[in-house]
């Protein structure tokens, strides 16, 4: 079955094979790694936030 290329359907097509030709290595390779630790960070980040909040929540209530 042949296909008519256009222009609206080419450009989507080649930038998606050179978005998965580039992403998929650079996950494989330690992409990964770097993104579970950036998780991790940004969860201990987000704790310590509450945690401050609920304090001084705690500590206006009890004033």
């Amino acid at each position: 079955m042949y296909r008519k290329w256009s222009l609206f359907t080419m450009p989507p097509v080649v930038l998606g094979g050179v978005f998965v030709v580039c992403a998929i290595p650079a996950y494989l390779l330690g992409g990964q790694a770097r993104f579970n630790e950036k998780l991790i960070h940004e969860g201990e980040r987000l704790r310590q936030l509450d945690r401050a909040r609920i304090t001084k929540e705690k500590q206006t209530a009890h004033a």
